[in-house]
């Protein structure tokens, strides 16, 4: 909550969009700039392939074919067009899978079993636990960052919008998160690649017995999955292509990259780099999960480092007080969570 308050604040006085980037470069140079930038590209186009990859899943359990790299072709086209086209997509898909999300949390919240929320596995140590716990919310939540990335003054009314959906955001998709994390792991194993829709089922057959009405409830929970990860892939692709965007008015990449020269190569080039870091990281990788959690760690750690640099930022852009403080304190602590993750691994 600390870094929305700093993150709020530093885009409403800079609305030119960029990012922790943009903002390191105003607080401390191009050259530093240039640094958590290329760290942040990286955590952004590792994160665009573990999406695809959770998609690919989806698609598999759904339909019995999968592909990582369609969906990301896909999103780049979406986004070549304008970024309106591309909002009026998000909140489309944002509606269509939010929806089963919210009648699953209304059904199943009778069902939480506080006993075993809170109960560590016995392969896990309590720290191991709590250390896993915060990584997996840090991939959860680390795109709050990603609105800010994009220009803001194509938004209606930054100064008061973008504060206020990072809140409203981060509030309701925290108590989301972890409704429907207390009412999967009370009715069955959080193991699953599935397992949100394996509980939409066992609810649906507690309430009407039926199977049928189970298997139906799980189809429609990967459904909303799968518009899940389409709307997190289209959503990344964009925020990939402006931050390519955001670099060539820095001067680090072409200028032909800027979105006001063409919306279409950044977004073709993202698009690239999003399917070559999928292949190398990810293709194949069934099987292998170890190796997939270990990535995200690499992921989540390059995010807490541009995190890090915004605190930093925002102290000497904005203020010392006590906020700065707060989020100096609050990055530092993801920072050794990410070292501590890669470590156990």
């Amino acid at each position: 909550m600390f870094l929305v308050v700093i993150f709020s604040a530093l885009s409403e006085k800079f609305p030119d969009g960029g990012g922790p980037y943009q903002y390191t470069i105003n607080a401390y140079g191009s050259n530093v700039g240039l640094v958590i930038g290329i760290i942040h590209l990286m955590g952004i186009l590792i994160q665009n392939g573990a999406i695809a990859y959770a998609l690919s899943l989806n698609l598999q359990e759904l339909i019995g074919m999968s592909s990582m790299y369609i969906p990301i072709v896909i999103a780049g086209c979406v986004n070549s067009f304008s970024f309106g086209t591309s909002a009026s997509i998000a909140v489309i898909l944002s509606v269509l899978k939010i929806i089963p999300i919210l009648i699953f949390t209304l059904l199943g919240v009778v069902y939480i079993d506080p006993s075993v929320c809170f109960t560590v596995p016995t392969t896990l140590t309590p720290v191991s636990a709590v250390f896993g716990s915060v990584l997996m919310i840090i991939y959860a939540f680390a795109g709050i960052e990603f609105g800010l990335i994009a220009n803001t003054k194509e938004v209606h009314e930054p100064a008061t919008t973008i504060p206020r959906a990072l809140w409203l955001g981060t509030i309701l998709g925290a108590l989301i998160f972890i409704l429907t994390q207390a009412i999967v792991w009370s009715v069955t194993s959080p193991d699953s690649n599935t397992a949100l829709a394996d509980a939409a089922y066992q609810i649906i057959m507690k309430i009407s017995g039926n199977a049928q009405y189970g298997l139906l409830a799980k189809q429609i929970l990967i459904s909303s999955g799968i518009l899940f990860t389409l709307n997190a892939l289209n959503t990344s692709i964009l925020i990939t292509g402006h931050f390519l965007s955001a670099m060539a008015v820095n001067n680090h990449l072409p200028q032909d990259l800027q979105i006001t020269q063409s919306v279409r190569l950044p977004m073709f080039c993202a698009s690239i780099l999003s399917m070559m870091v999928t292949f190398l990281l990810f293709d194949g990788l069934d099987g292998y999960q170890s190796l997939f959690r270990i990535t995200l760690e690499a992921s989540n750690l390059m995010m807490a480092i541009a995190f890090f640099a915004t605190a930093l930022a925002y102290g000497r852009l904005v203020s010392r007080g006590i906020m700065y403080k707060c989020g100096i304190t609050s990055s530092a602590l993801l920072l050794v969570v990410g070292f501590y993750s890669i470590l156990l691994s």
